[in-house]
């Protein structure tokens, strides 16, 4: 389902023509299968978000997101300096504030794209 769209955020996106759905709650648990191919809940999951991948991008543009974005790098920025330098002095130098930072930023990047979502928070 989606989302009830707020007047300070006006809904800019094209919606796909929702396809039929159904509604057999009681029997819906029998139809999952217990073993499944590598991968196919993944390509199922692609499949299905598509159509809106184009917008999670162009909708971060908003001024509101942004500004959360910026307060989200500079909360994880302080976070990656406070405790590299605690691993600086605990590893003797071996792991320090630029390894973790490094750590956070790219971690940060790779568990969206692999969680099929671009806007996971």
């Amino acid at each position: 389902q989606i989302p009830p769209i707020t007047p300070a955020m006006p809904d800019t996106r094209s919606m796909p023509e929702p396809a039929a759905e159904h509604h057999d709650d009681e029997h819906e648990d029998e139809n999952i299968p217990f073993f499944r191919p590598f991968g196919k809940g993944l390509m199922e999951d692609l499949r299905t978000k598509l159509p809106w991948y184009a917008s999670d991008f162009t909708d971060a543009l908003n001024s509101k997101a942004v500004i959360t974005v910026l307060y989200l790098f500079w909360g994880a920025l302080a976070n990656a300096v406070a405790f590299g330098a605690l691993l600086g002095d605990n590893t003797d130098g071996y792991m320090g504030a630029t390894e973790t930072l490094l750590a956070t930023a790219v971690l940060g990047m790779l568990y969206p794209l692999l969680c099929g979502q671009p806007l996971t928070i």
